[in-house]
C-alpha cells in the first residue's frame, strides 16, 4: 500500500513523475497499437478539450449551451442509426 505523501510536489517533480511512471506505456504514435478502442485524439478534438475543459454536464443548468450541444449530438446518433 503506499502511504499519502507528508508534503505535495511541485509542478516539475509531477511531471517527472509522470513522465517516468508512463514511460513503459506504449502510445498511439508509437504504431505498436493496432485494434485499440480508443485513438489519438484528432487536432481539433485537442484544441476543443483545450478550450472548454472547465465544462461540466454534472449540472446542465450551469452549462445550458453544453448540454444543448450534448442533445443535439445524442439526436444526430439516433438519426445516423436510423432510431428517430
Amino acid at each position: 500500500m503506499t502511504a499519502f505523501p507528508e508534503r505535495g510536489m511541485g509542478e516539475d517533480e509531477v511531471l517527472s513523475e509522470l513522465e517516468k511512471r508512463l514511460n513503459d506505456d506504449l502510445t498511439f504514435d508509437s504504431g505498436k497499437i493496432l485494434g485499440s478502442m480508443c485513438t489519438y485524439p484528432h487536432p481539433l478534438a485537442q484544441k476543443i478539450i483545450c478550450l472548454y475543459m472547465d465544462r461540466n454536464l454534472g449540472d446542465p443548468g450551469l452549462h445550458v449551451g453544453s448540454r444543448k450541444i450534448e442533445e443535439e449530438a445524442v439526436q444526430m446518433l439516433g438519426d445516423l442509426l436510423h432510431l428517430n
